[in-house]
């Protein structure tokens, strides 16, 4: 484990959380299932980019701040999930 990865998924955490709900709070021209894909991905690296630059800022390397990013959205009638890091999410359904 990092020696800061609690503050890591503090800040991956709030910027991923925010960067979806500005990202998906306006209606968009793409299916949904795209939407969510570039949100997802937008929200990931503007988390990143958080941390790189919350770890410039403090003096941290920013390998100090390194966590596991496990997510689970759903927006409509469209789950998606992603997993950075390590760790695992496992999707239960009524179909087996």
């Amino acid at each position: 484990s990092a020696p800061y990865s609690r503050l890591g998924s503090a800040i991956a955490t709030h910027v991923f959380t925010r960067s979806m709900q500005a990202a998906l709070a306006t209606p968009s021209a793409q299916p949904d299932r795209d939407a969510l894909a570039n949100a997802m991905q937008h929200a990931a690296s503007a988390a990143n980019t958080a941390m790189r630059d919350f770890a410039q800022r403090t003096g941290l390397a920013h390998r100090d701040l390194r966590t596991t990013l496990l997510v689970a959205a759903l927006h409509h009638n469209t789950l998606a999930t992603m997993q950075v890091g390590d760790g695992a999410i496992a999707v239960s359904h009524a179909n087996g």
